[in-house]
């Protein structure tokens, strides 16, 4: 009994010290926001304010592993502009979606991606899936559509691909299932050398988050951030040598198209519509309106991941190849590489993150294809291979 005393004693002393400490630098460990007046995508956003930037600069915040498993999920967070709920059957937690209330035969959508999805640069009615819900209900007045957001930082179709067997092992019965990926296959696949590999080089999670202050733990994180954003100011070596890119190229193909139709598998052994699509990026095609997005990025993307530009664009040829291949075998497979193409207003906040008018662009294409699937050959082609 004293030694539990004791215990108890020496762990409330160190709780309290670490209190103490943790709110006397909480001043000087505020996180950084976005100064918006450098980003051309932020510009003319009525959104875009100094209390949302300093939310958004706290979330996605914690990200944790669900039980289990290897996946990862945002943790339960509800603020102004951010929120994150936890939804059944799954009881697991997704970035909160607008979605109007059911008063018809209701369609129920997942819809998985990596943070592009999640939308860590707009509120939560102005995400892809609260915009896609928008234009689907309004759209198809004969349903109603209920779209859960899986976006998860950094995820690519290998995680997508495990998420959706979880959700379906966990009882989710979606009717359509959608893949929106690419982006970080690209990233993860050729620029970091591990094709299908765990996308994730900073996972952490308190699970102490509402209960303790967690600023030393954000400056220890941001620390980290900041040095792996120094090891990106050069290239990485096997870069220089075509022929190591080429092998990587054909091997991160070859594992995105296999996870695709493993997606469209699972899909349809669920009783689910399968779609899917191969995001833009700002390197996957010409733009006949080049906006002052374009330029910015590509100077974002040198200075942080120098050298993931020059690759960019031929990865994207590769996985555009994949979804040809993909829709010879029967999947409903879009490349929406040169969705942007016509754009004439600033959608891309970096290589991977949209603003509301990127994701409003996104979400009327993606309606079409799920509205009318047999137009959808025709939007195809009005886009581009």
């Amino acid at each position: 009994m004293r030694l539990v005393l004791r215990a108890t004693i020496v762990l409330a002393v160190t709780i309290g010290l670490y209190v103490a400490a943790d709110l006397a630098v909480g001043p000087f460990t505020a996180p950084v926001t976005t100064d918006a007046t450098r980003v051309p995508a932020f510009h003319g956003q009525p959104y875009i304010s100094p209390d949302f930037l300093a939310e958004a600069a706290r979330e996605p915040g914690e990200w944790h592993k669900i039980d289990w498993t290897s996946l990862l999920a945002p943790s339960d967070y509800h603020g102004r502009y951010f929120n994150v709920d936890r939804l059944g059957p799954t009881n697991n937690l997704y970035r909160r979606t607008i979605n109007p209330p059911v008063t018809k035969p209701k369609v129920t959508v997942l819809l998985l991606g990596p943070s592009t999805v999640y939308g860590p640069f707009v509120p939560d009615n102005l995400t892809l899936a609260s915009l896609l819900s928008a234009r689907l209900n309004e759209r198809d007045p004969a349903h109603s559509y209920v779209i859960y957001n899986a976006g998860v930082f950094a995820a690519d179709s290998t995680q997508e691909r495990d998420r959706l067997a979880y959700e379906l092992d966990r009882g989710l019965k979606p009717d359509i299932v959608i893949s929106f990926s690419g982006g970080i296959d690209i990233l993860d696949g050729v620029y970091k050398a591990r094709p299908g590999a765990a996308g994730l080089f900073l996972v952490a999670h308190s699970g102490l988050r509402g209960v303790l202050p967690l600023n030393i733990y954000h400056w220890l994180m941001a620390r980290a951030w900041a040095a792996e954003a120094s090891r990106a100011k050069q290239a990485p070596p096997y870069l220089l040598t075509p022929a190591r890119v080429a092998d990587l190229t054909v091997s991160t193909a070859t594992v995105w198209y296999d996870n695709e139709l493993a997606m469209s598998a699972l899909s349809k052994a669920g009783g689910a519509r399968f779609i899917s699509i191969l995001q833009p990026t700002p390197y996957s095609s010409a733009f006949d309106h080049p906006t002052h997005d374009i330029a910015y990025v590509h100077d974002l993307t040198d200075s942080g991941t120098f050298g993931l530009g020059a690759i960019a664009g031929s990865v994207q040829q590769a996985l555009a190849a994949e979804s040809a291949a993909l829709r010879q075998k029967g999947v409903e497979a879009i490349d929406l590489s040169s969705g942007f193409c016509h754009k004439t207003e600033d959608v891309f906040v970096d290589f991977g993150h949209l603003n509301a008018a990127g994701h409003r662009i996104l979400a009327v294409e993606i309606a079409e294809m799920v509205l009318n699937p047999a137009t959808a050959s025709m939007l195809q082609a009005d886009l581009g291979p």
